[in-house]
């Protein structure tokens, strides 16, 4: 427990930190209103989704809190983005973590500071707080990243196993086509404002298309990714996870590869604050990030360190539930990671969709074939769950559509944590082709529950540097990390893994359809390689988390509309997937009104790789009585067989009036994919 009192909190809306370059970055702070306690250390999160209105609910919840407990909160906005000057040139760049270095030297001189800096993120603020972190600032003793990555081009949103995500390429892309044309807060920044939005407008680059520049892992993704120098982060670090996120498998890793000390927690979650976040059980993070903080940064020796390095919540076989409040599960602590009892067993592809503990007696090659409907509507997106997409449903559908393998029914359960790996013979009928896998857990009653998956542009298969394509027909070896997971399949289930050619729309499909065929004979043992964790004896005992406490944000929200349909045209056999997303937030104190509108659509013709579309159009509005800001803009990908073709459309208003309308449209060839 920390040993500080509850202070009362004040809030310093806007203070511009001057860079050397002249730009005065703007950061709001949430100090203890106690100046005769100070000074007091500070924790900095940066991101470019704006402090004094997009996120201002999410940042009170974490920032208040932390100044109730005597630190400074600090909420930096990210070069060119909220009340920042600048240009936002794209996302992670150089010049963004040399700016969050300037700001913590900037910070440690303050009178109200001890000097002692942390930094905190979520998703953005935690890829953030680790590039920080990779340059050794001598003020940063210690970071909290959550929801975050270690490797920019293979595990963020713009390429999967070296495929284009469908969603993902619009999704996030185009929110922050629209995020990075909204203008700096009048009343937050003064009378410039007007000209620094001109600015903003006239001349931030549109970041998807710099994405699609670079197609294989080049210098452009090694910049941030703390993979390729794992010595580089030299403060401890707290890693925060979820299961049900995307962004998950950094915590695992982190703890294998960092030389510094290193805690990681993962939980049932998806890509939200674990003390909200859904499916639960919720927990009060905050209170477990404020013993680290208490521990690394006011040197209090209160045991944190003297805990076993690695808690998860250990996941149970259940229904499929897009919308589950809950996940079925214990809290379980390691010691290590990797940890040292892990069984690596093997698991065999069968004769006639058999998966065994042991080799088939004789197996011919299946074959999956590209002129069936895709596999993938039961899971179509990658780093989702909210409504109205929700969890990934019943995969028996896409089961259906591609080659399964299926144990019989346990025996006794089945615990698994860590990357299942899987070992396999395969070859295609084109050039380039992909592999999509799923391993599920079954129930008695047929249902197919999604346990983790991976995906492989088969021109990846040596390098994402350096693709190579196929020779059709050809056998190749392929090794394929599917997502870190913890779970039990519980005694009577059994395990299914899925093998595909194609998964839309989580991925874009190769430009000619390709068929493949797997082996698994004696000389070609296919098979996947799974992280058993046998019963630890004697057994530590269970962490217990307080129930969270969420701090009451200055916001009242609204949603307005959620809708997910999926049309299939039965003439045509064209699919499309239709989502749209709406909401109103008031915040009382800016007396600001906004709302914004979300539209996606996801098409494509079966067999027909060519016909894929993804579209994502975004309304927003920013609205006081004499002020009204209104932003509009669409993104849209297609391809054809060479070529990648993104176009994008901007159109800003003030009261009324249009200031700003461009049209940006421009194809890349396709780099075997």
């Amino acid at each position: 427990m920390s040993n500080t009192p509850d202070y009362p909190v004040r809030v310093i809306p806007q203070l511009a930190i001057p860079m050397a370059d002249g730009v005065r970055l703007g950061v709001r702070l949430y100090m203890p209103d106690a100046p005769n306690d100070g000074p007091f250390p500070a924790i900095v999160e940066s991101h470019p989704y704006r402090k004094d209105d997009n996120k201002i609910a999410r940042d009170w919840r974490t920032h208040s809190y932390l100044a109730r407990k005597g630190y400074v909160g600090v909420r930096l906005d990210t070069r060119g983005s909220g009340a920042s000057e600048g240009i936002a040139e794209n996302e992670y760049t150089g010049q963004e973590q040399h700016d969050c270095l300037q700001v913590l030297a900037w910070l440690a001189d303050q009178p109200w500071c001890s000097g002692q800096l942390g930094m905190y993120g979520s998703s953005y603020g935690g890829i953030s707080a680790l590039q920080t972190a990779m340059h050794a600032p001598p003020q940063l003793k210690a970071i909290v990243a959550m929801h975050a990555l270690v490797d920019r081009y293979g595990q963020d949103v713009h390429y999967h196993g070296g495929c284009l995500p469908v969603n993902e390429s619009v999704a996030w892309a185009g929110r922050m086509v629209a995020l990075n044309a909204l203008p700096p807060l009048p009343d937050i920044v003064g009378e410039g404002w007007f000209a620094r939005w001109r600015e903003r407008l006239e001349h931030t680059p549109q970041w998807p298309l710099a994405w699609l520049r670079h197609q294989t892992r080049d210098a452009y993704w090694q910049n941030g990714s703390a993979c390729d120098d794992w010595d580089a982060i030299q403060c401890p670090v707290f890693a925060i996870g979820g299961w049900a996120d995307s962004y998950r498998d950094f915590v695992l890793q982190l703890l294998q590869h960092l030389r510094v000390p290193c805690k990681g927690l993962i939980g049932p979650w998806l890509h939200d604050m674990p003390h909200v976040a859904r499916p639960g059980p919720q927990i009060d993070h905050l209170r477990e990030m404020l013993r680290w903080w208490d521990y690394w940064l006011r040197g209090i020796q209160n045991g944190v360190m003297d805990e076993p390095q690695l808690t998860v919540w250990v996941q149970g076989s259940r229904s499929p539930d897009p919308y589950r409040e809950t996940t079925p599960g214990h809290w379980r602590s390691e010691t290590e990671w990797p940890v040292a009892r892990t069984d690596y067993q093997t698991w065999h592809l069968g004769t006639a969709g058999t998966f065994a503990p042991h080799p088939p007696s004789d197996a011919g090659p299946d074959c999956w074939s590209s002129e069936s409907p895709s596999p993938g509507l039961a899971a179509p997106f990658w780093c989702t769950g909210l409504r109205p997409s929700g969890l990934p449903r019943d995969q028996r559908g896409d089961d259906a559509y591609a080659l399964s393998y299926t144990s019989a029914p346990l025996a006794e359960p089945l615990e698994i944590l860590g990357f299942p790996r899987l070992e396999l013979y395969v070859a295609a009928s084109e050039p380039i082709a992909q592999l999509a896998v799923k391993l599920c857990d079954v129930g008695p009653d047929g249902a197919s529950l999604l346990v983790t998956r991976g995906v492989l542009n088969l021109t990846h298969r040596d390098s994402h540097a350096r693709p190579s394509p196929l020779v059709p027909g050809r056998i190749y070896p392929v090794r394929l990390e599917l997502s870190s997971i913890c779970h039990v399949f519980a005694p009577g289930r059994r395990l299914r893994l899925s093998i595909a050619g194609a998964d839309w729309p989580l991925v874009w499909p190769p430009p000619r359809p390709a068929s493949l065929t797997v082996y698994h004979d004696a000389a070609h043992p296919s098979r996947l390689v799974l992280p058993v964790i046998p019963a630890r004896s004697p057994a530590l005992l269970a962490p217990v988390f307080a129930p969270p406490e969420v701090p009451v944000a200055p916001v009242r929200s609204e949603d307005a509309e959620r809708s997910y349909t999926v049309r299939r045209d039965m003439l045509d056999g064209t699919t499309t997937l239709d989502t749209r997303v709406g909401g109103t937030s008031f915040l009382t104190e800016q007396g600001l009104r906004m709302t914004e509108t979300n539209v996606k659509e996801l098409s494509m013709r079966d067999a027909d790789p060519l016909s894929c579309t993804a579209r994502l159009r975004r309304h927003l509005e920013w609205q006081r009585p004499d002020w009204k800001v209104v932003i509009d803009s669409t993104i849209e990908l297609s391809c054809t067989a060479d070529t990648f073709i993104v176009t994008i459309e901007l159109r800003a208003a003030y009261n009324d009036d249009v200031i700003f309308s461009r049209r940006w449209r421009e194809a890349f060839p396709r780099l075997l994919g």
